[in-house]
């Protein structure tokens, strides 16, 4: 995946857990400011909050992933999340609990974009 000098990557296929895997192991985007993903689900998300690809993203696209609590809360304990903008981080449209955005909120606050529902769309097909 030739991708260096990029500052913005979007992916969006289904079954994506390896290629999120190499996207957060990739030197070559260290100084991506956007990312949006689609259907990476909860391994993904840890793939992904572990990475230090994610220091300098200030837009964070993960509406639409699949992502329950366990996801949200890898994202959460990330350390690499500390440049989103306000309404940087797109997390809509998954499976997380109240419990769960609750964890998100508390963490991201204004960070967290706030979309109206009709907003969210997920793909269905990704092909």
């Amino acid at each position: 995946m030739p991708v260096k000098g990029h500052r913005s990557a979007t992916v969006a296929e289904a079954g994506l857990e390896r290629g999120v895997r190499a996207l957060a192991a990739s030197p070559y985007l260290r100084q991506l400011k956007s990312l949006q993903l689609c259907w990476i689900g909860d391994e993904g998300a840890k793939a992904l909050a572990g990475s230090p690809v994610l220091a300098t993203v200030e837009d964070l696209g993960l509406s639409c992933n699949g992502l329950t609590d366990e996801g949200a809360l890898a994202l959460v304990a990330s350390p690499y999340l500390e440049r989103l903008k306000k309404g940087g981080l797109s997390i809509g449209n998954n499976d997380l609990t109240a419990d769960g955005m609750q964890a998100v909120q508390a963490r991201f606050g204004d960070r967290v974009w706030k979309s109206p529902p009709e907003l969210l769309s997920c793909p269905t097909d990704l092909t």
